[in-house]
């Protein structure tokens, strides 16, 4: 039995959070920063990332215009193993990371977008989100050039693991975006078209 406080109250409607992979993003390994202190200008960065307008960079700091606003992004230099790697520091909370997102005409990490992020596999209960692997998977096998027989099958035995995909994915991450693989699955990278 509900309280009858409870049973009047109008709650506001919870806004539906923004999946990551539907937003357009910016990779710090993309963007080949050298760590020289003079400025320069990043030739083709427009090409590259239709909403960017222009960039500069130098090995303390980028700017980034887009949306008639330039934003400032600090540079990390990273030690990893025979050398460093570079990692944008996000301008709101101030943590290194190597992707910045584009949304509400504005540049950050995935922790500060306005009103959050999630990955679609976080919407995906325990039944659907064997298939949104499933179909990942499926997707990075007929689309990868170059592979190994080796890792082709060890790639069919995993996807064979992940049993019946003949389920429908819902609505929400059925688009064509979330269904594109994410990570490499430890083989040399794979190009995916722009889009």
């Amino acid at each position: 039995m509900m309280p009858k406080q409870l049973a009047r109250a109008r709650r506001p409607k919870r806004q539906r959070r923004v999946l990551i992979e539907t937003l357009r993003r910016i990779n710090v390994k993309e963007l080949r920063l050298s760590q020289t202190l003079r400025t320069t200008t990043l030739p083709g960065v427009a090409f590259t990332f239709p909403f960017i307008s222009a960039a500069r960079s130098s090995a303390e700091m980028v700017e980034l215009a887009h949306s008639n606003i330039v934003q400032r992004f600090r540079i990390k230099w990273q030690r990893v193993g025979f050398g460093v790697r570079p990692a944008f520091l996000c301008d709101q909370c101030r943590r290194p990371t190597f992707k910045l997102y584009f949304h509400c005409a504005n540049l950050s990490c995935r922790r500060c977008i306005i009103g959050g992020a999630i990955y679609a596999s976080q919407t995906c209960n325990k039944h659907s989100r064997p298939i949104l692997q499933a179909t990942r998977l499926q997707y990075f096998i007929n689309h990868k050039r170059y592979l190994r027989k080796t890792t082709q099958s060890a790639l069919k035995a995993r996807l064979a693991s992940l049993g019946s995909t003949s389920s429908r994915l819902p609505k929400r991450v059925s688009s064509y975006r979330v269904q594109l693989p994410i990570t490499n699955y430890n083989v040399a990278p794979l190009t995916l078209p722009v889009g």
